[in-house]
């Protein structure tokens, strides 16, 4: 089983695209869970921008929740380049 479900990539496209992106601004991958992780999370969906170089891992679990935190961080211009 993948880390992150068809379901929940196609729904990250969207997302990247009602913002006014496009997929190839961005990089998702997932992250097994390794030994010092908290309990009750099986492994990180990471969300790379190749246009700023930002990263940021979201817990993944049984909900699809990364997805909402995923788009506040949209939302907030957390994927932005930072000023110079």
């Amino acid at each position: 089983m993948p880390l992150i479900e068809t379901a929940e990539r196609v729904l990250f496209q969207a997302l990247v695209r009602s913002h006014d992106r496009t997929n190839a601004d961005f990089r998702l991958t997932g992250r097994e869970r390794q030994q010092a992780d908290p309990t009750g999370i099986y492994g990180y969906a990471v969300v790379h921008c190749l246009a700023s170089g930002m990263q940021q891992a979201y817990p993944l679990d049984e909900t699809a929740d990364w997805l909402m935190a995923f788009r506040q961080d949209l939302l907030a211009g957390s994927f932005e380049t930072p000023p110079a």
